[in-house]
């Protein structure tokens, strides 16, 4: 792994907000989330796959309200969703098996785009926190959607590739992505981490991999790569590789024994990067693999946007669920606090978020 920069250390500080909630229907934590900043104003969309809607809410309002999706007819789309994107009230981009939708928080299906007629490749728009993260995002600047696919080839070796779907002409770009430096068979060596962490920013493709520290970028202008060091002081900075006759118990005990990196996700407003990733721990054969997972320590790193290391502490313990519960909001990164699985002494009937706030000056 390459050696980490690092610029002047900064703070952290944790704002907690709970959000009121009566309606058994609103969930405590959610898996899919995006957020939208305006003016100060955060608006955080989640979907819930119970009701299947789209929960909205604001830290600094109160505002909590829900958006039915249809699920036939000409707004219909299909339940439990793989891929979102919050672009304005009037532009929510939704993504389920093999179609991106634009719909508005009126649940009216705009536009349908069918993506899924591709050979010899996968589309992974996901959240999974065993394997990756792997976004779906609208360019504003180049009016397009990005989107990440896995090509297997003929030697067994995958090829992750983001497509660029311009709106205007309808007209497809292919930006191939690097493997990792750690090592380019993430397939068939590391159970479930085997798929990139991909998320964007208007002019970058942003990238990692579980199984290591390292981060690469893409500059969609002018196809440049770059990689920069993101190594941990607290943790080990790679992951074990498991034997070629590795079974599913095999699996989800490395999934335990080892550091998982989650993906780099980008503030506009600051102008910082901020990414988690977890420790190891010892594997209990006697005790569920989910609820090991998310009794691992969790760490926060924030890199300038040179990449530079510029915080880097553990979190509080047993407080947030590693299920992809955050994203960036105007003055920082915020993460739902997990009430419903380790915080039974907190009121059912609220939400409870964290908003981590680096102290800028």
């Amino acid at each position: 792994m390459i050696d980490s920069h690092y610029a002047d250390e900064i703070t952290v500080k944790n704002n907690e907000f709970i959000l009121p909630t009566k309606d058994e229907l609103f969930l405590r934590d959610y898996n899919m989330i995006s957020s939208l900043s305006n003016n100060r104003l955060d608006i955080i969309v989640a979907y819930n796959y119970r009701t299947h809607a789209l929960d909205l809410f604001s830290p600094q309002t109160n505002y909590l309200t829900q958006v039915k999706l249809d699920e036939e007819g000409g707004n219909g789309i299909l339940p439990n969703i793989e891929g979102l994107y919050f672009h304005t009230l009037d532009s929510i981009w939704i993504y389920n098996r093999g179609i991106i939708y634009l719909t508005d928080t009126a649940g009216i299906v705009q536009e349908r785009i069918d993506i899924g007629d591709l050979q010899h490749e996968e589309i992974i728009i996901d959240a999974n926190f065993s394997i990756s993260r792997v976004n779906l995002y609208y360019n504003k600047k180049r009016k397009s959607l990005l989107y990440t696919t896995r090509v297997i080839q003929q030697k067994g070796k995958p090829l992750f590739q983001v497509y660029e779907y311009f709106l205007n002409d309808k007209n497809v770009k292919k930006h191939a992505l690097s493997g990792s430096d750690y090592d380019s068979d993430i397939m068939l060596l590391y159970g479930w981490k085997n798929a990139p962490n991909v998320t964007f920013s208007d002019d970058y493709i942003i990238y990692n991999y579980p199984i290591e520290s390292n981060i690469y970028t893409l500059n969609l202008n002018d196809n440049s790569k770059k990689t920069f060091g993101g190594k941990s002081k607290y943790t080990k900075n790679s992951v074990h590789k498991l034997s070629k006759n590795t079974d599913f118990d095999d699996a989800e005990r490395h999934k335990i024994e080892n550091v998982h990196f989650f993906e780099i996700t980008y503030n506009h407003v600051l102008d910082l990067y901020f990414r988690l990733h977890v420790d190891r721990n010892d594997y209990l054969k006697n005790e569920n693999t989910f609820v090991q997972f998310n009794k691992k320590n969790m760490y926060l790193m924030v890199f300038n946007n040179k990449f530079e290391v510029i915080y880097e502490n553990q979190l509080s313990s047993n407080r947030y669920s590693i299920i992809n519960s955050w994203c960036i909001v105007n003055n920082g990164f915020l993460m739902l606090v997990n009430n419903h699985f380790f915080n039974a002494e907190i009121d059912e009937d609220v939400i409870v978020f964290d908003i981590l706030e680096p102290n800028i000056k």
